[in-house]
């Protein structure tokens, strides 16, 4: 969910179900090797792990501050995608 301004809060929905929202200026830092296939999003408490296809615009949009929500899909959902939509596999938090 991509917001037309800056978001407060940022909030990760695994897909059992799981909530978590933190704010966006806990955020100390964004790591990736391939922004297409995932990144790594630290705080001080925590670690993020996402992976999945076409996320470079997601990634792109949490620089900015913009993206209210990254949901992990279903497997079903996730076999479903088309092609070139974003679509995140699985969500790690450490």
């Amino acid at each position: 969910m991509v917001g037309t301004k800056a978001e407060l809060m940022l909030e990760f929905h695994r897909a059992d179900g799981y909530r978590l929202a933190i704010p966006y200026i806990d955020i100390k830092e964004i790591e990736t090797q391939d922004p297409a296939k995932g990144f790594q999003i630290r705080t001080a408490a925590r670690k993020f792990t996402l992976e999945g296809a076409n996320l470079e615009r997601c990634y792109r949009y949490l620089k900015q501050n913009r993206i209210a929500e990254l949901k992990e899909a279903s497997r079903p959902t996730a076999m479903a995608a088309i092609a070139d939509e974003a679509v995140i596999t699985s969500l790690r938090i450490q």
